[in-house]
């Protein structure tokens, strides 16, 4: 990570890889990416990460599918990119 900038990211799509990707190509990557849990898709029903998971998991990076582990940290900063979840107050005032 470039600098001293701790901060997670919340992020579903291919979107938000396109972010992650910028990020990274920047020198900067989260400490923590947050996203929702892995669901059926496709024709097979096939149980599918999100993007913004499979982009995480092959740096290394932790994945959480709760507001818990964000709660834990003392973040500099959040980038939210295509979440799909309405932030709670509580998250959005910290």
């Amino acid at each position: 990570m470039k600098g001293n900038t701790d901060f997670a990211f919340f992020g579903t799509s291919h979107i938000a890889v396109h972010i992650l990707d910028a990020l990274a190509i920047a020198g900067f990557l989260p400490s923590l990416v947050v996203t929702i849990p892995a669901k059926p898709r496709g024709r097979g029903l096939e149980i599918t990460p999100t993007a913004a998971e499979e982009w995480a998991r092959a740096r290394n990076i932790p994945v959480s599918y709760t507001w818990d582990e964000f709660d834990k940290g003392a973040w500099d900063v959040a980038i939210i990119v295509d979440y799909g979840k309405i932030m709670p107050k509580r998250l959005v005032d910290k």
